[in-house]
This record gives C-alpha cells, sequence and structure tokens, in this order.
C-alpha cells in the first residue's frame, strides 16, 4: 500500500512524496487517536472531585511521554525529509514552492507535538457526556440554594451582608472568630466595628433572610442563579413556610454528591425545619463542614462538605469554558515551538552546512552574550534595545549583501539570525514598553491606575492585551516567514559562489 502510495506520489506530487507528509500524518492520526481514548476513559464522575480545572487531569509521566513520542516521530520524519532537497539542487520549482513546503513542515510538526492536546480533547468529551451545561448549572444552582439551609459559618447569615455589592453602604464583613466586645485588641472606635456591634445588638443579626453566596460560581452561564437570585428564593420559601420544598432541595443537594461520589451527612428534616424554629428565621444551630477541617458544633454527628462537590462542578465549568485561559497559553506555546523549528529546519535546508554550522555556533554565543548582558544591567532594558538594534543591523546586511551580490557566506550569516530574532522582535518592543509604563507609574504611584491608564493610554492597553499581542505577533512572523525570508532564500541561492 505504502509502496503503491510512494510510486504515485513522486509521479504526481512530488512535494508531498519529498516531505512524507501523507504517511507522518496518517501516523499521528493513529496516535492522537490514542490519546484521545487515554483521556476519554481517565475520568469518571468519581473522579471529578479531585480536579478543580481541566488541565490538572493526567500526571507528568503521560506528559513526558508525549514529549518523547513526539521526539521519536519528528527525528523519523527528518530521517526522511533530509534525504534530498530540490532547492538546493537547483531543480526547477513552482512559483510557491518554498510556501507550500514551509506549510507542510509546520502542519507536521503541529500534529507530531500535540498529542497531548488530544489527551485533554477526550477528557473534555467524557466530562460532558457525564453532565451536560444545562445539567451543570442545574446542578450549581441547586447546591448553592441548599447551601443557604445548611448553616456552617454565621457570618454567611449576618445583616451586613450586601450580596457581593461592596460598594452598599449598609455592607460590612462579620468575621466569626473576632470578638468585637474585646476593647484590649479591637479598636472599639473603628468605624466598622461601630456597625458590626450595632448590627449585633438587633434580634436578626443572624438569618437566613440574609444569606447572599453562591458556592458554586458560574457566573456568565446562561441560567445560572447570581448570589442576588438566591437570596430571593430564599425568601420565597422562608415567606411560605415551604418546608417540604426545603427539604427536596436538600435532597437534590445530597443526590448530586452521591453522583460525583462525595459523602455528606445531614438531616433533612431538621434542617428544613430550623428557619422557623425562632423568629425573624434567625440561626439556631451550625452543622460541620469539613472544608474548613474544624467542628462547629461538636454535640452533632452531622456534616455537609461542599469543597469537594464544588470542585467537580468547577472541573466541568472548566469543559465548557470557550475561554480555558491556561489550555489556549499552552497552544500559543506549541505554534511558538513549531515556528522556531520550522525556522531552524529552513535554515538548514535553505543554506550551505557551511552557513548553517556558522550561524548556530554564531547564535549560541549571542545568546549567552545576551545572557551576561541581561545579568550585569540587572534589567530588561539594555538588552532589550541590544536587541532590537542587531536585528536591525542583521537584517539591513543581509539585504545589502544580497542585492549586491558580494559576500554570499556573510549574507547567508546575516538572513540566518535575522530570521531567527524576528519572532521575538514585537515581544521584545512590548515588553520594553510595559517596562517603561512599570518605572513610570512607580514614580506617580500616588495617583489611581485608572486615572494613570487615562494619562498613558497607550502603556495600559499593551500591558493589559499582552497575549492579544503574543497571538498578533505570532500570525505576521508565519507571514514574515513565508513571504519575506522565503523570496530573500531565493535571493541567497542565486548569488555567486566565494
Amino acid at each position: 500500500m505504502f509502496t503503491k502510495l510512494n510510486q504515485y506520489l513522486l509521479t504526481h506530487h512530488p512535494l508531498l512524496w519529498n516531505t512524507r507528509i501523507i504517511q507522518f500524518l496518517i501516523v499521528n492520526l493513529l496516535f492522537h487517536l490514542l490519546f484521545f481514548f487515554a483521556g476519554y476513559v481517565s475520568v469518571n464522575a468519581a473522579d471529578l472531585q479531585s480536579y478543580y480545572r481541566i488541565t490538572s487531569v493526567g500526571d507528568g509521566g503521560l506528559f513526558f511521554f508525549s514529549i518523547l513520542l513526539s521526539i521519536v516521530v519528528v527525528i523519523t520524519w527528518l530521517v526522511f525529509f533530509l534525504r534530498n532537497n530540490a532547492f538546493k539542487q537547483f531543480y526547477i520549482l513552482s512559483r510557491f514552492h518554498l510556501i507550500k513546503e514551509f506549510l507542510l513542515i509546520t502542519l507536521l510538526l503541529f500534529s507530531s507535538i500535540t498529542y497531548y492536546e488530544s489527551y485533554f480533547n477526550g477528557v473534555m468529551t467524557q466530562a460532558k457526556r457525564i453532565t451536560d451545561q444545562a445539567t451543570l448549572v442545574r446542578e450549581a444552582n441547586i447546591l448553592n440554594l441548599a447551601k443557604a439551609f445548611i448553616p456552617q459559618n454565621k457570618g454567611e447569615y449576618f445583616i451586613g451582608n450586601a450580596c457581593n455589592d461592596r460598594t452598599n453602604t449598609d455592607y460590612v464583613q462579620y468575621q466569626a472568630d473576632v470578638d468585637y466586645t474585646d476593647s484590649i485588641n479591637i479598636n472599639q472606635t473603628d468605624s466598622n466595628t461601630v456597625r458590626i456591634r450595632r448590627a449585633l445588638a438587633k434580634p436578626d443579626a443572624f438569618s437566613y433572610r440574609h444569606y447572599c453566596q453562591t458556592t458554586v460560581n458560574l457566573e456568565g452561564m446562561p441560567g445560572f442563579d447570581t448570589s442576588q437570585q438566591i437570596r430571593e428564593k430564599v425568601k420565597r420559601l422562608l415567606d411560605g413556610r415551604q418546608k417540604d420544598s426545603i427539604k427536596a432541595i436538600l435532597e437534590e443537594a445530597l443526590a448530586i454528591s452521591k453522583k460525583y461520589s462525595v459523602n455528606q451527612y445531614i438531616n433533612t428534616d431538621e434542617l428544613a425545619g430550623l428557619p422557623f424554629l425562632n423568629p425573624g428565621n434567625t440561626i439556631s444551630k451550625l452543622y460541620d463542614d469539613y472544608e474548613r477541617g474544624g467542628s462547629t458544633n461538636n454535640a452533632s454527628p452531622y456534616y455537609f462538605s461542599s469543597y469537594p462537590v464544588r470542585g467537580a462542578l468547577t472541573f466541568l465549568q472548566s469543559c465548557y469554558d470557550p475561554a480555558q485561559t491556561e489550555r489556549w497559553a499552552f497552544l500559543l506555546a506549541e505554534l511558538y515551538t513549531v515556528l522556531g523549528i520550522g525556522i531552524i529546519l529552513l535554515c538548514y535546508r535553505r543554506f550551505s552546512k557551511k552557513v548553517f554550522l556558522i550561524s548556530l555556533i554564531g547564535g549560541i554565543v549571542w545568546f549567552l552574550f545576551f545572557c551576561l548582558v541581561g545579568v550585569t544591567s540587572q534589567g530588561i532594558a539594555t538588552p532589550g534595545y541590544l536587541f532590537i538594534f542587531l536585528f536591525f543591523l542583521f537584517t539591513l546586511m543581509a539585504v545589502v549583501l544580497t542585492r549586491g551580490n558580494k559576500g554570499k557566506t556573510m549574507a547567508g550569516l546575516m538572513q540566518c539570525w535575522h530570521i531567527v530574532m524576528a519572532p521575538a522582535l514585537l515581544m521584545v518592543i512590548a515588553g520594553l514598553i510595559a517596562w517603561h509604563k512599570s518605572n513610570a507609574y512607580s514614580l506617580e504611584q500616588l495617583i489611581s491606575t485608572e486615572e494613570w491608564c487615562r494619562i498613558h493610554p497607550v502603556y495600559c492597553w499593551i500591558d493589559n492585551n499582552i497575549v492579544l499581542i503574543s497571538w498578533v505577533n505570532l500570525g505576521l512572523s508565519f507571514l514574515y516567514v513565508l513571504f519575506i525570508f522565503n523570496a530573500m532564500t531565493k535571493a541567497w541561492q542565486v548569488m555567486a559562489d566565494e
């Protein structure tokens, strides 16, 4: 099968034959399917409480195995790919041959170093099968509402709670472990202390009506109840004296905990009746919470641990989060790795071995030199400006020497060094601007950040959009290699030999 495929590609699509792209894409597809399956079978409902985000699934051994496998595949591919080089042999090539070749190299490298991404995709697929998004939101709402009727921290029921609205003038934070009558350790003239002591004197200082919390926060998901909505639901249940409804909510919370293999021990009948024992629906009893590790009521055998359930639901949320900041950052690093390896391969393929070897040794020397400058200057300004100066110097010399058709070896060196530096140019400039912003802000720190950003909008925009700049830089770097660097190497190739 592969023999016939090779013969067909050799005669009809020599570029595909030379790059071995078809064969190795098939191999990579099989590896991706294996990693996807491994991720799919690695999680179940009982395991979700052990994770907090999708990148926490899997161990270091599997990750390093994927790296080792990637290295083996890439090296094997290079053994075949580097056997033939139509460019150096002066074959007649189509106008876009070099561009197509680099695109194929990029595709092959990307598919070879992203096996772990397929593992994560398998994990996400299984997690979504366990709990779809609508069910996730419903379970979070039930757990948040049920938690209102499982008192474990008196501060959550304090009259000063303001539903996370810190701008509310009535807001004041109560800490259960603080004795506000202690005149020795607590400043009795402090405005917050005065307001808390005044609130504590009220008969309904701690009441179910003041509860305003979300144990699981799925903010942004359609249908998710905010803390204010939770408070309104609690008040309606209390006003209607709906003990049966409260009990049903508590039992649903137990069922959700059981689904994720979290053991709870609560008396739903007792909890449903506690809000109506005292006038004003005040707190009369606290349950243990193993999340905080202590006992708030040693006489009670009951407990409700929300931490593991919250962990399971938060993990599921990360599977539905389109942003997935960590995974996008990981993907960005992979693409920059592909670009870097691709550039090194192009330098080896486009230039003579002499030029490549000298540029490689010189690149190591330049790297050590930059490290030395960075250490001695104790900052990024000096190495940053030196980097920018050398990039434009190498670029100018590469253009002048190539167009002048003199000094082919030196022209090749300049082209190699400038293209290796090119992907970092925009990031170095952004880093220098951010550094100047940091220094300038430290001198003007008496003004607020918002006011400072109004005065220096460019600094703030760059500082706040460094990830976007990284993606734009990546795209520009690929385009530069495709259309500028390939054209430069063509011009170098036809230069007279020394």
